[in-house]
């Protein structure tokens, strides 16, 4: 299975955060210890399984996409054949908000009609040199509104031509930490390792571009907390925020 880290276009990781809601955490400032580990403990593994899950969802699409760019309309790179496979593709798969090619020297086009010159993002890099990718969360030229592009590369006598891009809403991500959870009030946000929001339960995070590392307001602490057990490291933490304190594995 393709890693997480290896499809957010960063290709540095990103970080998956179960936070322990008020009522966990009053029950974990207030245990015994064999409490405390027990919390821990669930909370670790629960981030484990979460990223092996958004890992999944990832997994899921870009298996798709790769189906579709095996098709000889897609190779041709020619759009007078692979704009109708792109419309109808679109159509059979609603998950994208639009389907596009791109060229290797960064043009996009997509099946809503709308074009782009995308070649200095860090995705379409990634893709062209060959690998499957999913970007970060980040404005689009095309619709100045917040994606997530899935990529993958078109490949003739295994050389590449092109990549296949989806378009999906920014808020994805969002649906799918929504879904997972710990006890009654916790809830998964996901970052990247600049700190900056990916996924969340407070939406607003994410539009706002808010960041854990960089933020001078109610995340400092959670940002420090985050940095001092270390990007890439495995571990709990805890901080404050909005008054009530938070339990983060």
């Amino acid at each position: 299975m393709r890693k997480i880290a290896a499809k957010i276009s960063l290709y540095v990781g990103v970080l998956i955060l179960i936070a322990c809601g008020a009522l966990g955490v009053i029950a974990y400032y207030n245990g015994s210890s064999a409490v405390l580990a027990e919390i821990e403990k669930a909370l670790m593994l629960q981030a484990d399984e979460a990223a092996e899950y958004i890992d999944s969802r990832f997994d899921r699409q870009l298996s798709i996409l790769t189906t579709i760019a095996q098709r000889p309309e897609i190779k041709s790179m020619d759009q007078s054949q692979f704009m109708p496979v792109l419309i109808e593709e679109g159509k059979r798969l609603d998950q994208f908000m639009a389907m596009g090619i791109v060229d290797l020297q960064g043009n996009g086009v997509y099946s809503d009609g709308t074009t782009t010159k995308i070649g200095d993002r860090d995705y379409v890099q990634q893709v062209l040199g060959g690998q499957d990718t999913v970007s970060d969360v980040l404005l689009a030229r095309a619709t100045n509104s917040f994606v997530i592009m899935y990529a993958v590369p078109i490949r003739v006598d295994n050389r590449v031509v092109g990549a296949l891009l989806g378009r999906r809403d920014a808020m994805e991500l969002s649906d799918i930490t929504g879904r997972i959870g710990f006890g009654d009030t916790g809830y998964a946000f996901i970052l990247n390792t600049d700190g900056a929001v990916f996924a969340h339960a407070e939406r607003d995070l994410v539009l706002d571009e808010r960041n854990f590392f960089t933020d001078t307001t109610d995340l400092v602490e959670a940002g420090n907390a985050v940095k001092k057990l270390g990007v890439g490291n495995k571990g709990i933490i805890r901080y404050s925020r909005s008054g009530q304190r938070r339990l983060v594995g």
